[in-house]
């Protein structure tokens, strides 16, 4: 029937003609805070999936940047609970400089750290409660509780962060800490940068300050009971390099894996995938001291040591992000901007 043909075209067309509709905009709510600004990074709650957090930044270059006052660097992470539609704003995170990268901590939601663009690291505590009842101006903002210090954090730009499982710390030597010192919270987490080294941080500063965590490290001078300032260091760096130089490689994308096999899979600036060995060289004639994992893989730290196992072409730009597999642990797949790849960790000559 050629009428029933004709009506079945025309529901097919405007079927395809139909858009799904925006819901709402929630970045006009916080107006003037969010105008002309664009969101940098997106993380979600790892408790609760209806609350997002995101970062917002200027368009602006790098020149732009260069004659901006610290006020006006000044950025903010904005929280949001995206089933209430009325008052979705539940808390204004303030930064010191714009920070492109936002991580949640798994088992602690309470506490989150953010990578800045001057490559300090930032570690905000956030209050259990949160209530959806911010209104204009906005004043009741949250800051950091804890900054990096400058002479020890990142030469560039933080491009990546992850914590590291509850089961998986390390010391200042990088070994990895005895079991019985483990607990099922996460403390410690990892950033890399363009600057081609990765840093290792532990948010128990103020307590490995004051010597309560000697099998993580040892201070040179104990920090005071009453002292209110606090130098916040990472307590391990690696120094990625090229095989045939001295020139760091650039890191944009970590893997966010365990490190029980002692290796990190990191996508670099040109597109390479990169693994980087973590964990220290076996020296025989170090002896295993108190708290420290008595494993093959990990000893004492040699600064002029090959951290890097393998390189291979993945992009021919940055790559956006590396996954695992949640079903094939070996799997992981790379991100590009036209394209995926996806590898196979037991494959050696070429994964």
């Amino acid at each position: 029937d050629t009428t029933e043909e004709g009506e079945e075209h025309s529901s097919t067309e405007n079927d395809a003609s139909e858009e799904i509709s925006q819901l709402m905009e929630f970045h006009q709510l916080v107006d003037p805070i969010s105008k002309g600004k664009r969101v940098i990074s997106i993380e979600n709650h790892p408790i609760n999936s209806n609350i997002v957090a995101i970062s917002l930044c200027t368009h602006s270059s790098f020149e732009e940047r260069l004659w901006k006052s610290i006020d006006e660097q000044q950025s903010h992470l904005l929280m949001y609970d995206i089933k209430q539609h009325i008052s979705p704003l539940l808390a204004l995170l303030k930064s010191p400089v714009e920070c492109p990268v936002f991580r949640f901590n798994p088992t602690m939601p309470k506490l989150a750290v953010g990578g800045l663009v001057n490559g300090e690291v930032a570690l905000f505590q956030i209050p259990s409660e949160l209530s959806n009842s911010m209104k204009p101006p906005f004043d009741n903002h949250i800051s950091p509780d804890v900054i990096s210090s400058p002479e020890s954090s990142h030469r560039q730009m933080v491009s990546d962060i992850f914590w590291l499982p509850p089961g998986i710390q390390l010391n200042s030597k990088g070994r990895l800490v005895q079991e019985s010192h483990l607990t099922d919270v996460s403390h410690q987490f990892i950033s890399c940068s363009c600057d081609g080294i990765i840093l290792v941080w532990d948010v128990r500063a103020r307590d490995i300050a004051m010597g309560k965590l000697p099998f993580i490290a040892r201070p040179k001078q104990l920090m005071k009971k009453d002292d209110k300032s606090l130098k916040w260091v990472p307590i391990f760096r690696v120094r990625v390099k090229h095989f045939d130089s001295s020139s760091a490689i650039p890191l944009c994308k970590m893997m966010k894996k365990s490190l029980e096999d002692g290796n990190l899979l990191c996508s670099a600036t040109s597109g390479d995938l990169v693994s980087v060995k973590m964990l220290a060289d076996v020296v025989t004639s170090t002896p295993f001291s108190d708290g420290e994992r008595a494993r093959p893989e990990t000893a004492q730290i040699d600064a002029t040591r090959e951290v890097v196992n393998w390189i291979r072409r993945d992009h021919y730009r940055p790559a956006l992000t590396l996954e695992q597999s949640p079903f094939l642990p070996e799997l992981f797949v790379s991100v590009g901007d036209s394209n995926f790849n996806i590898w196979s960790s037991t494959c050696e000559d070429e994964p």
